[in-house]
């Protein structure tokens, strides 16, 4: 375990790759780390790695996919990174993604559909994000927990979020730039919150009885 919070870390040694049997990372408040070393892809047993507000961070290292050990990361409040690599989507293992409060995170990586065991995917308050990627329902069947509070700039969720087997909890709320998304009836989803929601986004909309919804559209 390595847990170096700090606002004193501003740069990781090249040679940090070195300690290799490490599963835990920590540098969350490190604030004025603006990068990884690109050494830190040899850390092969590593599973967690949290780098919540990390607020100058300007990204993960491209090859962040080799990290095939890895379970979850955390980057709530990494306010300047803009995108994630595509090389995220190689990470078999990933089931929780902590993305909140994000603000400058624009897009997210077409790969991420390729997350097979993702349960958690949180991306709240991230108000730049403006797309979410296509054909998710067919890969990511472990999603469980889908959080996207606030994100305001977000205009539509693709169709096949409908076809996600194991969604439970969507969490749209006062994202009021929504204009479109698709009719769920998966029978897992049991909440749905949509306050703040366009209510014309819901028209038409059957709401079946064998769920449960908390729907208050705005």
């Amino acid at each position: 375990m390595i847990d170096l919070q700090s606002d004193a870390v501003q740069v990781l040694p090249d040679d940090f790759g070195r300690l290799e049997d490490v599963m835990y990372l920590c540098l969350s408040g490190c604030g004025n780390l603006r990068n990884l070393p690109n050494s830190v892809v040899r850390l092969k047993a590593l599973a967690s790695l949290l780098l919540q507000f990390c607020v100058h961070l300007q990204g993960l290292p491209e090859s962040i996919g080799e990290l095939q050990a890895l379970t979850k990361i955390s980057l709530d409040g990494c306010t300047s990174i803009q995108r994630l690599p595509e090389s995220i989507g190689k990470l078999h293992q990933l089931d929780r993604l902590y993305l909140t409060d994000m603000t400058g995170l624009e897009c997210l990586p077409d790969s991420i559909i390729h997350l097979r065991k993702l349960t958690v995917l949180h991306l709240n308050r991230c108000t730049r994000l403006t797309n979410f990627p296509e054909g998710m329902g067919k890969t990511m069947t472990s999603l469980v927990d889908v959080q996207l509070e606030h994100c305001q700039a977000l205009t539509f969720l693709p169709r096949s979020m409908s076809d996600l087997p194991a969604l439970q909890t969507l969490n749209l709320w006062h994202c009021t730039g929504l204009r479109m998304m698709p009719t769920l009836t998966q029978p897992s989803l049991t909440n749905l919150e949509t306050t703040g929601v366009n209510s014309k986004v819901l028209e038409g909309w059957e709401l079946s009885g064998r769920m449960h919804f908390e729907l208050f559209s705005g």
